[in-house]
């Protein structure tokens, strides 16, 4: 039998969490079936693809600028091109212009990583393959949802995770338990994520703030949603990794790019 929820619930749960959104994501956090999940999804998209064609200035997922967005790729190119590995794969999210890799490589060097990324829409997709044949980018595209690859990906395979998400930190807790758990990246590998600063409680989402001993209250007190992340990411991450920092910075809305190191 499925869980009480309500449709408003999951529908404010899609609208936080858009564009990283899929019907097993729904499934987990509310407990309901797979046609229930993608029936909201569908009623979602359909609402929203109304209200877009009747505002010329409304555009899907683009988070390429904004307030100190520069600032905070600076940052992920950085602390990659400090560590010890300056080889090897990197899983990421490139979206359609490659930003932050084609950065990453100016820098480091274009023949030192090979880029895995992930798109999940299509239309974004087939923008990147344009990105990386034109630019011939050492990136290997992947049409699908990164969370199969966190969830699966074995021991040590990336020397650094790029995963510029800007969603809700309840969207991917559970990638984010899995990938600290698995060891995914190998010692002295760096995780840049991107987050949106807002913890939405709806839903099944309550266990998150359960793990974070519950220091988001309703108003969301910035301080104590940023405190919040750090108890959360402590306790998935264990003893194995060091939360290096938590920069915020703003592009369409508030956010963070937390910064995690394997050191042992």
């Amino acid at each position: 039998m499925e869980n009480t929820v309500t449709k408003k619930e999951i529908q404010e749960f899609i609208a936080s969490n858009d564009y990283y959104i899929t019907a097993k994501k729904i499934m987990r956090k509310f407990g309901v079936s797979h046609q229930k999940a993608s029936s909201n999804i569908n009623a979602f998209r359909k609402k929203k693809s109304s209200n877009n064609s009747n505002n010329e200035n409304s555009a899907k997922f683009h988070n390429e600028n904004g307030n100190a967005k520069q600032q905070a790729r600076m940052k992920m190119i950085k602390y990659i091109d400090r560590s010890n590995l300056r080889t090897g794969k990197i899983l990421t999210l490139p979206f359609s212009k490659c930003i932050i890799e084609k950065e990453l490589m100016y820098v480091v060097g274009k023949n030192n990583f090979e880029f895995i990324g992930y798109e999940r829409d299509k239309e974004t997709y087939w923008d990147m393959m344009k990105t990386i044949l034109n630019d011939k980018l050492p990136i290997y595209p992947v049409l699908g949802d990164i969370s199969e690859e966190i969830q699966t990906a074995y021991e040590d395979k990336y020397s650094h995770l790029i995963l510029d998400y800007c969603c809700q930190l309840n969207t991917i807790a559970d990638d984010m338990i899995s990938l600290f758990n698995g060891n995914i990246m190998k010692v002295g590998g760096i995780a840049l994520l991107t987050l949106n600063k807002r913890i939405c409680k709806v839903g099944n989402a309550d266990k998150i703030y359960n793990q974070m001993n519950q220091l988001v209250k309703r108003d969301e007190n910035e301080l104590e949603t940023i405190h919040a992340m750090k108890v959360f990411f402590s306790k998935v991450c264990g003893f194995n990794y060091s939360i290096e920092e938590i920069f915020e910075y703003h592009d369409t809305a508030s956010m963070v790019l937390i910064v995690i190191k394997r050191i042992r």
